[in-house]
């Protein structure tokens, strides 16, 4: 790897720079709330089994619906989503802070507003997965990558640090899994096909064609050739 590339590369982006800090303060205080909800419940009913049923409120809604969240937001404003989905929970937070000042608060309200933020979540981690890729160039989305990442340092403070060629690493022997899945799936396919499978990447390539190195665009002719030539979307 060239010592000239920096892997924070991605930094030099005001849009990236802004979502960076933007997702920074959010986590924070998602997982603020999130502990504080846990104790709540805690103080409210004595309970570990209350205590791990708000927990599940707030997950499953994730788990559940994150495979359909992806079919929507590929086909709607990913932003908009985004905007949405920060606003709707900020009144979450909003809700409970006002029920927990007044000492109106009850354990049912916790876990209501748990499961409405899982369920903002399953949406808004979709979106903001897509959208990362129109936010730096090309050749530079792996250090964005990176970039998002390195909070597993903070968050392991006892384990090795993690370095950047082990970050590379990975994600080279991801992106070599990928491409075996693709190949076995393509054989797999047949000629006639009833459905718009088709035509899928028209909605799944978010980068600009015009921005695509024309290397990258050879690599993928076989699968995604009309798609990739400038000036094509």
């Amino acid at each position: 790897m060239s010592a000239s590339i920096s892997p924070f590369a991605s930094l030099r982006h005001r849009n990236f720079r802004l979502f960076f800090a933007g997702q920074t303060t959010s986590l924070i205080g998602t997982w603020m709330q999130s502990i504080a909800q846990g104790w709540l419940v805690l103080q409210l009913t004595n309970s570990a089994f209350a205590v791990g049923l708000v927990a599940a409120a707030g997950a499953l809604p994730v788990l559940l619906f994150s495979l359909p969240a992806g079919v929507i937001v590929d086909r709607a404003n990913k932003h908009r989503i985004i905007v949405v989905c920060q606003s709707l929970m900020l009144v979450d937070a909003l809700v409970l802070t006002i029920l927990v000042a007044t000492h109106r608060v009850l354990p049912w309200h916790v876990g209501v507003l748990a499961a409405i933020v899982g369920c903002l979540s399953a949406k808004e981690r979709v979106a903001l997965d897509s959208i990362m890729a129109k936010l730096a160039r090309e050749a530079e989305i792996c250090y964005a990558t990176v970039a998002m990442i390195t909070d597993y340092d903070c968050w392991h403070p006892d384990h090795a640090s993690v370095t950047l060629e082990e970050i590379v690493s990975n994600l080279n022997k991801n992106a070599e899994n990928a491409q075996a899945v693709v190949r076995n799936a393509v054989r797999s396919m047949p000629a006639a096909r009833g459905c718009k499978c088709g035509s899928a990447l028209a909605h799944a390539i978010l980068t600009d064609s015009a921005a695509i190195p024309a290397s990258a665009r050879k690599r993928l002719a076989t699968i995604a050739g009309k798609y990739l030539s400038p000036g094509s979307r």
